[in-house]
């Protein structure tokens, strides 16, 4: 499940998804496999990219990968974006492992980088995960959208009632061979669909945008 389609350097495409492991208690497991060109059918054998780790934040599952190759800055670096834990609580989280080539082998960063704030007034949203990334590395106008559960700002808990709410957040990679993405300003959710439009073309358009074309 949660495909993805990435091309390689060779332009070849391939499919990255997760298997559903976890349904039967198991760990699982995030592949990689080349596609036909017509990209109706897969070739070769699947190459297992990274599995969760259940003692960590990650918990019973990786899913939702996103693959990024960042070639604005050396040594170019194939970054996996991908959610972790239980979608439906605080504990959901963006997590990435990064890789010079396609196929890896890829190693995690760690710690996620865009996670539940444990202010919920400040960050009144909860489980950020499951994203999708647009716009180049190195341009400075890369974003990153995602859902997130409105919670209660008075509670830890999410507000049920609320929904999922579609996200965004700018992300940074950093320069140099120690780099890793960054999302936002603190790594938690913070603008919903509500304030995307000016928030974007803010980011986009470097504060150029009048006004009255903002509304």
């Amino acid at each position: 499940v949660d495909k993805h389609v990435r091309r390689g350097d060779d332009a070849t495409p391939h499919l990255l998804w997760k298997d559903d492991s976890n349904a039967r208690g198991a760990r699982t497991t995030i592949f990689l496999q080349r596609l036909r060109a017509d990209g109706l059918g897969l070739e070769g054998a699947p190459k297992p990219l990274l599995s969760n780790d259940p003692a960590g934040w990650e918990g019973p599952l990786v899913e939702a990968p996103w693959l990024v190759l960042d070639t604005s800055s050396a040594p170019h670096y194939y970054f996996l974006f991908y959610s972790a834990n239980a979608f439906n609580g605080p504990k959901y989280a963006v997590g990435v492992a990064r890789a010079t080539s396609l196929a890896g082998p890829y190693v995690k960063r760690g710690a996620p980088i865009l996670r539940t704030s444990r202010n919920a007034s400040a960050s009144p949203f909860a489980g950020p995960g499951h994203c999708a990334v647009v716009g180049a590395p190195g341009a400075g106008k890369a974003l990153l959208f995602y859902h997130a559960w409105q919670r209660d700002p008075r509670a830890r808990a999410r507000k049920a009632a609320a929904g999922r709410r579609l996200m965004v957040s700018g992300v940074s990679y950093g320069r140099g061979a120690g780099r890793w993405p960054a999302v936002g300003e603190r790594g938690v959710p913070h603008v919903s669909v509500g304030g995307v439009r000016t928030w974007v073309e803010r980011l986009w358009l470097g504060n150029r945008t009048r006004r009255g074309a903002a509304r």
